[in-house]
C-alpha cells in the first residue's frame, strides 16, 4: 500500500500488531484524506511521537512494558502532554465495571479515545480526525503561549529599563532637595515645599519599586526609606554629629547632572570628592587615589559598576569601602553586588541618612 506524506502535524502513527488489521486501518485512513506512518517496533512508536498529530494503538500492542516506556516518554517533554491516542481494544466483559478498570488503566495517557472492535471504518475516520484536530489545537496554544511569554519578558525588560532610568533624575532631583535645605531659604513656607518635594520624590521611587517588584516587603522597605527622608527633613544637625565623614571619596557616575549634584552635596558635608564619568576612569583614579569609601554607579560606559568594583576589591583589598549607587533595584543585582564585593548597595533614590550610613566605616546606626 501506497503511504501519503503530509507535514508531520497530519501524520498518523499506527502500531497494531496484527498485519491484516493494520492495512484495514491505513486503508480507511488513506481514503479519508489521512496520512499514515506504520510503526513496525514500540521504539519507532516512541520516536516519531513529536513528528506527528495522533497515533492510533492496539491493546495487544500496549503490553506493560510499552505502557510503561511510552508513559516515560510522554512524561519527558512538556510538548507530549495530552498526546491523543485512538485505542482498538476487545469488548471487557457484559460488565461496566471491567470497562471502567481498562480504562483506569489507561488513565496516564490523558487524550485517549477507545473503539470496541469490530472497528467501524466511519467510527475510526471520526475519531482520528479529532485526535488530529485536538493536536493542531495544542500545539496552536503552545505557540500562543510562548508568544505570550516572550512578550511579558519583552515587557518586563523594557519596564525595568526605564524604571533604571527614572531612577537617576529622582536621585538628583532628592539631592537638590538636600542641598536647599543647606543654602535655601531657611523660612517656614519654604522649607515645607523642600519637605513636600522630598516625599513625592521618596513616593515616586516608591511606586517605581511596587512595579519593578510588586512584593510586600518592597513596601516595608519603601516606608523605612520615606522614614530614613523625613527624619532627615527633621534633624539634619543631629545627624551630621552622628555621622563620622570618610575624608576621602570617590564618585564614579555617568550622569553628569547627578554627579555634580552629589558631588556638591557631599561637599557641604566637609567631604572631598573625586568624581569619574566611566568605568576605566573610574578604576584608574580608585587605584590612583585609594580613596577612604568609592561610591560606583553599576551602569557605567566602558566597564560597568561591577567589573570596577572586582578590580578595586582585588587590588586594594579591604582598605576601601565599596557601595554601589545603582538604579537596579532588583534583589538578583543586590545579590549580585554581595558577590563581587560591595559592602553596601543603595538603590536610587536615596535619602540622605540612609547615605550618611553607608558612607560610614564601619556603618553607623544614626
Amino acid at each position: 500500500m501506497k503511504i501519503h506524506t503530509s507535514s508531520p502535524e497530519d501524520q498518523v502513527l499506527v502500531f497494531l500488531t496484527a498485519s491484516e488489521e493494520a492495512r484495514a486501518v491505513q486503508s480507511a485512513l488513506v481514503q479519508a484524506g489521512l496520512t499514515c506512518r506504520p510503526c513496525v517496533c514500540p521504539q519507532e512508536l516512541y520516536e516519531r511521537l513529536d513528528n506527528a498529530g495522533a497515533a492510533v494503538v492496539s491493546q495487544e500492542a500496549l503490553t506493560a512494558p510499552v505502557m510503561r516506556r511510552l508513559v516515560q516518554t510522554l512524561d519527558g517533554k512538556p510538548e507530549r502532554s495530552e498526546y491523543p491516542f485512538v485505542l482498538l481494544f476487545d469488548s471487557p466483559g457484559p460488565t461496566a465495571r471491567e470497562a471502567v478498570r481498562l480504562l483506569d488503566l489507561l488513565e496516564p495517557f490523558g487524550n485517549l479515545t477507545v473503539l470496541e472492535r469490530p472497528m467501524r471504518p466511519l467510527a475510526l475516520v471520526s475519531a482520528v480526525r479529532t485526535a488530529v484536530r485536538s493536536r493542531h489545537a495544542q500545539r496552536r496554544a503552545r505557540a500562543l503561549a510562548e508568544r505570550l511569554q516572550f512578550d511579558l519578558h519583552e515587557r518586563d525588560q523594557c519596564l525595568a529599563g526605564l524604571i533604571h532610568k527614572l531612577r537617576t533624575p529622582l536621585n538628583t532631583i532628592l539631592n537638590a532637595v538636600e542641598i536647599l535645605d543647606r543654602v535655601g531659604s531657611p523660612n517656614l513656607p519654604a522649607a515645607e515645599q523642600r519637605a513636600l518635594l522630598r516625599r513625592q520624590t521618596l513616593l515616586l521611587a516608591r511606586l517605581l519599586g511596587d512595579v519593578q517588584n510588586p512584593q510586600a516587603e518592597n513596601e516595608v522597605e519603601m516606608e523605612r526609606r520615606c522614614s530614613c527622608g523625613e527624619a532627615t527633613a527633621q534633624a539634619q544637625e543631629g545627624h551630621r554629629a552622628a555621622w563620622m565623614a570618610p575624608e576621602r571619596l570617590l564618585l564614579v557616575e555617568d550622569d553628569a547632572e547627578g554627579r555634580e549634584a552629589l558631588k556638591f552635596l557631599l561637599g557641604l558635608h566637609g567631604i572631598d570628592v573625586a568624581v569619574a564619568a566611566d568605568g576605566p576612569q573610574g578604576l584608574a583614579l580608585a587605584l590612583e587615589q585609594a580613596p577612604d569609601v568609592v561610591l560606583l554607579d553599576i551602569d557605567l560606559p566602558g566597564l560597568d559598576g561591577f567589573a570596577v568594583a572586582r578590580h578595586i576589591r582585588e587590588q586594594l583589598g579591604d582598605r576601601v569601602r565599596l557601595v554601589a549607587l545603582t538604579g537596579l533595584g532588583q534583589e538578583r543585582d543586590r545579590r549580585k553586588a554581595r558577590e563581587v564585593g560591595f559592602d553596601d548597595c543603595l538603590v536610587k533614590p536615596v535619602p540622605l541618612q540612609e547615605l550618611f550610613r553607608a558612607l560610614t566605616f564601619p556603618p553607623v546606626e544614626l
